[in-house]
């Protein structure tokens, strides 16, 4: 028996590593008890301090952006009624108004008896990755177009002018 707990703290500890260095935050929502979870590093994500973040899917659903959580609920409930794995980007707004960026990746799963019984998700804040595309040039965004056709040439003086086909 101490041999299993010694290995499940060792692959506790080595997750969490992978986690923090990733800068991953983690939450669990079990469909059948409503019971809600999240890790210490969702919480820095969601801009909240260590345990000012009540533990309900509705403080959680709260953060998101209300112009995304139409988007947030669609995704939950297509994985709920189909089984499928979701990623979605949206925003976030912390306590103090700022609004944030995230990405989230959801998957269902099931219990013994192929009820769906968790959906857990990871979120990643991508706000710095958004900044960076708002502030590309528009000619950056927009595709190349082809140089006008010159159709019609005429010389003034000692230069040629082109106009547009």
């Amino acid at each position: 028996r101490s041999r299993v707990v010694r290995a499940l703290r060792n692959s506790e500890e080595r997750l969490t590593l992978a986690l923090d260095s990733a800068h991953l935050g983690v939450w669990d929502y079990n469909l059948l008890t409503r019971k809600f979870w999240w890790s210490k590093t969702l919480e820095s994500i969601y801009g909240r301090t260590d345990g000012d973040f009540p533990a309900t899917y509705g403080q959680f659903f709260g953060c998101i952006h209300f112009d995304d959580q139409p988007l947030f609920n669609r995704a939950i409930t297509r994985t709920i009624d189909e089984g499928d794995d979701y990623e979605i980007e949206h925003r976030i707004q912390w306590p103090d108004k700022t609004v944030r960026w995230v990405n989230t990746r959801g998957r269902l799963f099931y219990n013994s008896k192929s009820r769906a019984e968790r959906i857990v998700g990871v979120v990643t804040d991508i706000t710095d990755k958004k900044q960076t595309e708002e502030l590309r040039p528009d000619s950056e965004l927009r595709p190349k177009r082809p140089e006008p056709a010159m159709s019609t040439v005429s010389q003034f003086g000692t230069g040629i002018a082109a106009e547009p086909t």
